[in-house]
């Protein structure tokens, strides 16, 4: 079992990244069912499952991947850690993390999210009470979210 070999990073600000990510990555979904409630509304049944579909397929698409690779674009950070100041780092290399590393975290916590009821919260708690901040996600990778100023590169 790996140490965390960095402090944890500060809680306020992987709360903000996670909700700008959830905007980037949902945002899409919400501008395909805005149009599809607009074409049902119109009174056109079949023009809203086509527009539904069109629109919904990709806007989906988008959703799933950028929430499992977010976190392994360069480095380590994904577009809200980026603009909040926090990376994901691969302890046993010290290297970024990678979209492997990435999509690894994001399937463990799909995994605990379909637990009725208390499933979303499985992966918030994991990471407040972790000395390192670490979730169950950052386990099985090897990872662990840091502030960047406590990055250091080998």
């Amino acid at each position: 079992m790996m140490n965390a070999a960095y402090p944890k990073a500060p809680f306020d600000r992987r709360l903000l990244a996670t909700l700008v990510d959830a905007a980037i990555a949902c945002g899409p979904l919400g501008v395909a069912g805005a149009l599809t409630a607009a074409a049902g509304w119109a009174g056109s049944a079949g023009m809203a499952i086509l527009v539904g579909v069109v629109a919904g397929a990709p806007a989906f698409l988008w959703a799933a991947y950028y929430g499992f690779v977010k976190d392994g674009q360069e480095r380590g950070q994904s577009i809200g850690k980026r603009r909040l100041g926090l990376m994901v780092v691969h302890l046993e290399t010290n290297a970024p993390c990678n979209r492997a590393q990435s999509a690894l975290r994001q399937l463990v916590m799909a995994g605990t999210n379909v637990i009725p009821y208390i499933g979303w919260l499985v992966e918030p708690v994991a990471a407040m009470a972790a000395d390192g901040g670490r979730r169950l996600g950052d386990h099985a990778a090897g990872t662990q979210v840091i502030a960047v100023e406590s990055y250091r590169a080998r």
